[in-house]
């Protein structure tokens, strides 16, 4: 795997098909993860960075961190971990204050498979919206390039995107499980292709 290439953004796994999670801070690529995990039974691959080759993408086995927000969701804020670099950032903000845990405790607080690396088959890039939201399939390249430059460290080595479904998702704390529930049904739709 050249370690030149890598992404950033969440990446589930639903048995071979891979879905990576983008967007811009506090879009809620977290929140989409976990809503996967906890009620689709995706296996997690990882929450921030990975490395791409040609095929396939692979989670970088750091801490993984997740916001306050994001956990109390799920009713999991009181989590404690033994991770030595557990801290909270700026815990006078509250879309600041984060957790970090490790692979294996996430693991286990989650009861999630943990699956290294995955070739991806849907892309969602997660924009907030005070407003309204929806999804919207992206066909032009043009486009796709300049919302993937934001996530992408070297576009110019972009073979696994090329063959991806891409999807903009706008999200607002109205609509969130509904649309987390039509962004699995496109996945579900994209295996059935």
């Amino acid at each position: 795997m050249n370690l030149n290439n890598r992404s950033n953004g969440a990446i589930v796994a639903f048995k071979k098909e891979g879905v990576l999670i983008m967007g811009d801070k506090f879009s809620g690529k977290s929140s989409t993860m976990l809503y996967f995990i906890n009620n689709y039974n995706a296996k997690f691959v990882t929450n921030d960075i990975s490395l791409y080759d040609s095929e396939y993408f692979e989670g970088v086995g750091k801490s993984i961190s997740i916001r306050r927000v994001s956990l109390e969701k799920f009713n999991l804020n009181n989590i404690k971990s033994n991770y030595p670099l557990n801290t909270k950032f700026y815990i006078n903000n509250q879309w600041d204050d984060k957790y970090k845990i490790s692979p294996k405790e996430f693991s286990q607080l989650f009861r999630v498979k943990i699956t290294p690396k995955i070739k991806v088959n849907v892309i969602f890039y997660l924009k907030y919206s005070k407003d309204s939201g929806g999804i919207v399939r992206k066909y032009d390249c043009k486009q796709i390039n300049q919302l993937l430059r934001r996530q992408i460290i070297d576009l110019k080595y972009r073979c696994p995107f090329l063959n991806c479904k891409f999807y903009e998702v706008t999200i607002n704390e109205n609509n969130q499980e509904d649309l987390f529930n039509e962004m699995y049904n496109l996945v579900q739709k994209n295996k059935e292709e």
